[in-house]
Order: C-alpha cells, then sequence, then structure tokens
C-alpha cells in the first residue's frame, strides 16, 4: 500500500473513541416522530457543465437556498477536481464559513466495484489533501462516502474496506433517497432560454424526486416499521443549483423538518446491521432489506439524459406522443 497511507493514519488519528453518531443506540424499531431529512451533496466542489456559471456562482446559489430554508448540510469532496481547478477551493472555503460540513468523496470519485482494495485505499487517502485543511481541530471522525453508493461487490473487498475506513477515523454516511439529480443538467443547459421548458424541466426534476422520496418512505415502514431521518443525496450541479429552493420548499409542505446529518445518524435505524455484497449502489434502507430477507431495490427507475429531455419535449406537446 502507498505510503501516503501512514500520513492519513496520523492526520486523522486512530479514533479511539465514540466518535460522530456512534452513542447510546436503542432498538431500530424505537419511534422518531416528526419527519426529518437531512440533506447532503456529492462530488463537491461542483460538477459540469458548468454552461455560464463558474463553480462559485453555482455553490452561491446552493447556499443561498440552503440558508433561505435553515438546513446545515454535508458536502463529500472530489479532490481531482481541485487539482484540475485550483480556483474552485473557495467553493469550500465559502461552505465551511455557511456552517456546513464537508467530506471525503475520494481524489477521482473511484467505483470500488472497478479497482482492488489497494487503489481503493490509496484513493480515499489521497482525498484529504485539500479537505484536511477544513477539517475541525479535535473532530474524532471524518466523514466519507463511497462513489456510486458502492460498498464492496466481494465479501473480501466490503469487509476489508471497511475495517481500513473504520480505523483510520473515517464514518461511512450512507444515503437514502436519491433520483440522479446530475442527470437533469446537460438537459437544462440546453433549454435554459426556452423559460416554458425550463418550467417543465423543473416539474419532472421534483415529480421524480417525489417519487423517490415516496419510495424511500415506504421501503422505511416495511424494514423499520416507521418513519426514519432520510438522507438525502444530490449533487452541485446546474438542475440542483437551480431547483433546489423548489426541492426544498416541497419538503416543507410534505411536512418535513431538516436536521444536520449528524442528527439524523444518532437515529437507531442506522445502527442496524446489514451486510448486502453485490454491485448495486442500494440506499441503506434497501441493504438493511436484503440482510433481513426483506424486498429491496424496487424503487422507481433512475431517469437518463435522454429520459428526461424526451419527457419535457413530450410536456411541451402537450402531452402528445
Amino acid at each position: 500500500m502507498r505510503s501516503c497511507v501512514f500520513g492519513l493514519m496520523l492526520f486523522i488519528g486512530l479514533a479511539g473513541s465514540e466518535g460522530w453518531a456512534r452513542e447510546s443506540r436503542q432498538d431500530d424499531s424505537e419511534p422518531s416522530g416528526a419527519r426529518r431529512i437531512a440533506v447532503t451533496f456529492d462530488k463537491l466542489p461542483y460538477m459540469e457543465p458548468l454552461s455560464f456559471w463558474t463553480p462559485r456562482e453555482l455553490a452561491s446559489m446552493i447556499l443561498r437556498a440552503l440558508e433561505d430554508h435553515g438546513v446545515k448540510a454535508a458536502g463529500f469532496v472530489v479532490e481531482e477536481k481541485i487539482a484540475s481547478r485550483p480556483d474552485a477551493v473557495i467553493v469550500l472555503q465559502d461552505w465551511v464559513k455557511a456552517g456546513h460540513v464537508l467530506g471525503n468523496n475520494t481524489w477521482g470519485y473511484v467505483d470500488l466495484n472497478e479497482v482492488d482494495e489497494d487503489e481503493f485505499w490509496w484513493q480515499t487517502a489521497e482525498g484529504v489533501k485539500t479537505l484536511r485543511h477544513f477539517v475541525k481541530v479535535g473532530q474524532e471522525e471524518i466523514l466519507f462516502r463511497y462513489p456510486l453508493l458502492h460498498e464492496g461487490n466481494t465479501e473480501g473487498k466490503k469487509r476489508r474496506i471497511a475495517n481500513l475506513l473504520r480505523d483510520a477515523g473515517f464514518r461511512a454516511v450512507p444515503a437514502t433517497v436519491f433520483f440522479a439529480d446530475y442527470e437533469f443538467n446537460f438537459v437544462l443547459r440546453d433549454c435554459f432560454e426556452d423559460e416554458e421548458a425550463l418550467e417543465r424541466l423543473k416539474m419532472v426534476y421534483l415529480e421524480t424526486f417525489q417519487r423517490a422520496l415516496e419510495s424511500a418512505e415506504s421501503q422505511a415502514e416495511l424494514v423499520f416499521g416507521r418513519p426514519i431521518p432520510q438522507i438525502l443525496q444530490l449533487h452541485p450541479g446546474l438542475a440542483t443549483a437551480h431547483f433546489l429552493a423548489d426541492l426544498l420548499g416541497s419538503l416543507e409542505e410534505r411536512g418535513y423538518g431538516f436536521v444536520d446529518l449528524q442528527e439524523a445518524l444518532k437515529d437507531p435505524a442506522y445502527a442496524a446491521e446489514e451486510n448486502y455484497v453485490g454491485s448495486l449502489g442500494l440506499s441503506f434502507i434497501d441493504r438493511v432489506a436484503a440482510t433481513r430477507g426483506l424486498p429491496y431495490g424496487q424503487g422507481p427507475k433512475l431517469l437518463s439524459r435522454r429520459e428526461i429531455a424526451a419527457r419535457v419535449a413530450w410536456e411541451g406537446d402537450g402531452g402528445k406522443p
């Protein structure tokens, strides 16, 4: 394994304390009360295409929507994006200044399904080069999210990487609601100057999100017998920058309150055993369902950009094929 890993261990420290969300756990069937949701972003500091905007301009739109709705989010950083565009580091500064937390999304957003454990761990170690400057002094654990939510397609990979993360002081953060919001980015770029098409695109974006949320709610009832704090995965691209305020408003209308990630992870459900091994990027709820022999992976199909564009055009024709 490459030498930088030892430096990573020294930087983070071998976590001997309980750390993030490892407080007293109770049975995962404990009632949680009102609907709650935490908001997270993968692939910070930006996603392409940028079109007319700089990374900081898109980030400013996202941060403004979060502030307006009282949301404290978590963002997971892809180091390679900063290496290729150093000016984007100011986005991380803006995030931290606004009170949000940052975590590691590996150096190059590498897929664990496609590489061996040593390569993935090197990517993880390299992923803290810039991030280390934004981690709070004394923070016991560093947030980490597996790219594509792929946690290991063999038992050996899953077990070894999970152990390495734990021993190096990382907290692997799951997601329970996702809807491929990044697929809307290129469609938005192509229809941005068409106000009617842009409005139709927003409707498809929100409808797609609502279906994903409803599926996660139903699956939580099946697996845990109650609502749990959901963890939403988004990406800092054109579409979410433009539609985030509407998405957060729709959550409020649905009765959701926003909690930070640390608070969400305190729920006993997130201590549930999960041992899913496979190639799918599953939500945490589905991973637990698979472990318990319950149905999983039956949520709504994620739309491709071609399907999104076709739906926007179809709506524009008054619903005529």
